[in-house]
């Protein structure tokens, strides 16, 4: 015991507690209306997109590099590399949908979002089990924004939802922290 260290994300990751980091492509699969919604996928979409989740017609794409398909064999709880890295493309009106299931926790949680506006704005709304818990505006350039502060999520499944209200929004991930 004297060489073990503590580490306290390690062991809130392993009791399901806060911190959480989601990549926005894993959102449910429970199908459409269900887990996600998305208006007619374009010509310039499907020339673009990776071989993740095709059924769907999410508009799936690198945020970086010049790769065209998707590799998950990085694993190890490694960090993905930036050219690993996907996001999803939002239009006006289109949603995700998340399940977390949410460990016993006393604490209050925030949401930060890595997002980008295609164009010149796009505002990203989140609820959490249907509730509004406040929008982000963002500019083209990939930010990561808080919103949500002091939601309070009790032991239970809960569900996330991001919604593309005003523009075209990209997203990479989410985090949830306390």
């Amino acid at each position: 015991m004297k060489n073990c260290r503590y580490n306290k994300e390690v062991a809130r990751a392993i009791f399901r507690r806060p911190p959480i980091r989601i990549p926005a492509i894993f959102y449910d699969y429970n199908g459409e209306e269900l887990s996600f919604y998305n208006n007619d996928i374009d010509e310039n979409s499907k020339a673009t997109r990776v071989g993740f989740r095709l059924n769907d017609n999410t508009d799936i794409r690198f945020v970086n590099g010049d790769k065209s398909k998707v590799n998950f064999e990085h694993n190890k709880g490694e960090e993905w590399e930036e050219d690993e890295w996907l996001s999803i493309n939002l239009k006006d009106g289109e949603w995700l949908s998340y399940r977390i299931n949410i460990r016993p926790f006393l604490e209050q949680q925030s949401l930060i979002i890595e997002v980008s506006a295609q164009g010149k704005c796009g505002e990203l709304v989140v609820y959490v089990d249907g509730k509004k818990i406040g929008g982000i505006v963002s500019s083209s350039d990939w930010q990561t924004l808080s919103v949500g502060r002091g939601v309070l999520l009790d032991a239970d499944v809960h569900q996330i939802k991001l919604k593309a209200n005003k523009g075209q929004v990209s997203i990479k991930w989410f985090h949830i922290i306390a």
